[in-house]
């Protein structure tokens, strides 16, 4: 964090304990247009029961201002990185049953694959026949179900999971298609440098259609005791 913005933190966080508000590294701060602290929230109560959305729009009555357009369009704020030309990005949403906290939104990532990798994924050998069924490429695979947990505390892009298990069978259609069928174990620990590692272990089904992954996971899906469930998307239509 540069010392600039590090600063003005540390002036809020003194204005909250004066002020006798909640204060700490994982909360909302609503500001007055001078800079001024006026309200804080924990982000567990941020995150609950539609809070967070009843303190702003407090907050804009109270500093209601001319009307005006956004300082910024919206945009995606979950993007592939680097797409070789020709290369796919494989979309990874994931969700706990549950809502709050981690639970409020799902987490994201994108897998990329290289032209060749995403042929030899998807592609069906030759010779094989409707009815036919084989393994997919287990280190495709893997980092596709690498992915398939719910989202934690560890928000790393670096890989920190055990994964196990990582499977998928394809199986040929009359149509062209391929039907998949898999399954995923993985531990991976909800805080970051902890080894409270928990099991994530899900059936997976899905498809492969004319290039097109889509696949999703089962109603046995659970991290330690809690439901969540995952999908992944890549390819188009040829």
């Amino acid at each position: 964090m540069p010392k600039e913005e590090r600063g003005e933190l540390e002036r809020i966080h003194r204005e909250g304990y004066a002020a006798k508000m909640s204060v700490g590294t994982v909360h909302v701060y609503l500001l007055s247009p001078r800079g001024e602290l006026k309200r804080t929230l924990h982000v567990a109560d941020a995150a609950s029961g539609g809070k967070l959305l009843a303190a702003a729009e407090a907050h804009a009555v109270e500093f209601a201002g001319p009307a005006g357009q956004p300082l910024a369009a919206p945009v995606p704020l979950s993007r592939p990185r680097n797409i070789p030309a020709g290369g796919v990005a494989v979309h990874i949403t994931a969700r706990s049953e549950s809502r709050g906290s981690w639970g409020e939104f799902p987490g994201e990532n994108w897998p990329v694959f290289s032209p060749a990798e995403w042929r030899t994924l998807t592609a069906t050998p030759t010779g094989k026949k409707p009815g036919d069924s084989w393994p997919l490429d287990p280190a495709l695979t893997r980092r596709v179900l690498n992915h398939f947990h719910p989202q934690t505390e560890d928000c790393s892009d670096k890989d920190r999971n055990d994964l196990r298990t990582a499977t998928l069978t394809a199986t040929l259609q009359a149509d062209g298609s391929l039907a998949l069928r898999g399954e995923v174990l993985l531990l991976r620990a909800f805080y970051p440098g902890r080894k409270d590692q928990r099991e994530a272990r899900a059936g997976v089904e899905g498809f492969i259609r004319a290039g097109k992954l889509t696949l999703l996971t089962l109603d046995d899906a659970r991290y330690g005791k809690e439901k969540f469930f995952a999908a992944a998307t890549g390819g188009s239509e040829k």
